[in-house]
């Protein structure tokens, strides 16, 4: 008879059959890096804020540019 995985296996992974293989430790963290998740830090939100409103002027001002050239060709045809 085949081995059923209980519940607290299945949250914890043993149940894969990966013999043999490494595991994580149970807190998720596996040789010291938070498994590629990093907390945001106040300077990366600061420059992560002025680049979005400097992406967000350079799109307005392309695109403005754009719609007022086709406008104006527009108005005159």
């Amino acid at each position: 008879m085949a081995h059923r995985a209980s519940d607290e296996e299945i949250l914890q992974g043993s149940h894969c059959g990966d013999v043999g293989a490494e595991r994580a430790p149970r807190d998720g963290v596996a040789g010291g890096d938070s498994a590629g998740i990093q907390m945001l830090t106040l300077g990366g939100f600061l420059i992560g804020l002025v680049e979005s409103f400097l992406y967000g002027a350079y799109a307005g001002l392309a695109f403005g540019l754009i719609h007022n050239a086709l406008a104006k060709r527009s108005a005159f045809g």
